[in-house]
């Protein structure tokens, strides 16, 4: 897209603060919680569709998480951090963590290591073994979300890195504190559902529930950057008018995209204008496509459960050998 474009489009979409759409999805994403409750108290089958309705919830969780780390819940920092910080923990990522990390994404998309989650990917998996590479085929076929659960785990180790140049630097610090803090909730809450004798209640049925919001992670995550060019380290990093050259849409399913998704697989605009709020996206790619070629925008467009389901059977190297370099 041409900057002038790009320009106009910036002016037309200003960045908004609290919407009752996210209210609204709030109160129903409640109801659903205590349903799920409801049904894991009643057991045998009625568990299945507890899991089922508390995930759904968890990635509304986990989405409404990502709102905050571009500042789209409320225009009140302290507003919207709070709730990053508090859906941040239900869902075992380190908030400041979290947000440093993928706001460094949308500026340096596509870069091997200024971008973090390309680098942790890098980090963990180039220049393999052919056993190693076999082991990681097997995982990738298997379903399992393996790319997701090295994201995640690079977000809680990253503050203690000291290989950061700026490790002493105050945000840093602070976000050290906050790990500390987290995983003190967490000892605190575990202890107090042990004296209860609810720890086992609660985990049976938190942790399946989790698990598949992993899973749904790398689903909905991956095909958004997987096989798109990987700039090298010397290169500029894209302006955000430039960044649909290394990014996907995923296609609109009315349902799926607008309540379950909440227009996080409208990737390209997101990448675009990352502070607009998600109840602003399907505006915006309306205005988005009359900007640019149609062509191109279909061609960078995909259906990530189809992707998915191709490309569980290719090799993970074949997809990403361009980060996992294999020798």
């Amino acid at each position: 897209m041409k900057k002038e474009k790009w320009n106009k489009l910036r002016q037309e979409f200003p960045h908004q603060g609290f919407s009752i759409r996210t209210l609204a999805i709030w109160v129903c994403d409640a109801a659903l919680l205590a349903l799920s409750f409801v049904c894991l108290s009643l057991g045998g089958w009625y568990l299945l569709l507890s899991w089922a309705l508390l995930s759904l919830v968890l990635l509304h969780i986990y989405l409404f998480q990502h709102e905050a780390t571009h500042n789209t819940i409320a225009k009140n920092r302290i507003i919207n951090d709070t709730i990053g910080h508090l859906f941040s923990w239900i869902i075992f990522v380190p908030y400041l963590a979290r947000k440093r990390s993928h706001l460094l994404h949308h500026r340096y998309t596509g870069h091997p290591t200024l971008d973090p989650a390309n680098k942790r990917a890098i980090d963990r998996f180039s220049v393999m073994t052919d056993e190693t590479a076999k082991k990681l085929d097997l995982i990738w076929k298997s379903w399992i979300p393996l790319l997701v659960v090295n994201d995640r785990v690079g977000l809680w180790l990253d503050p203690f890195q000291k290989t950061h140049v700026d490790y002493d630097h105050p945000k840093l610090k602070i976000e050290r504190i906050y790990v500390r803090v987290y995983l003190a909730l967490y000892l605190i809450t575990a202890l107090l559902l042990f004296s209860f004798y609810s720890l086992s209640f609660v985990l049976l049925w938190y942790l399946p529930a989790l698990v598949v919001l992993l899973f749904i992670e790398e689903l909905i995550n991956l095909p958004h950057h997987a096989e798109t060019p990987l700039l090298e380290t010397s290169d500029k990093p894209l302006h955000f008018s430039e960044q649909y050259a290394v990014s996907h849409s995923c296609e609109h399913i009315p349902f799926w995209s607008n309540f379950i998704l909440l227009n996080f697989n409208r990737h390209i605009p997101h990448h675009l204008f990352p502070w607009i709020a998600w109840y602003q996206l399907p505006k915006l790619d309306e205005d988005i496509r009359q900007h640019m070629n149609a062509d191109v925008l279909n061609e960078r467009t995909r259906n990530e459960i189809k992707w998915s389901l191709i490309n569980r059977k290719r090799s993970l190297l074949k997809i990403m050998g361009h980060y996992f370099d294999k020798r």
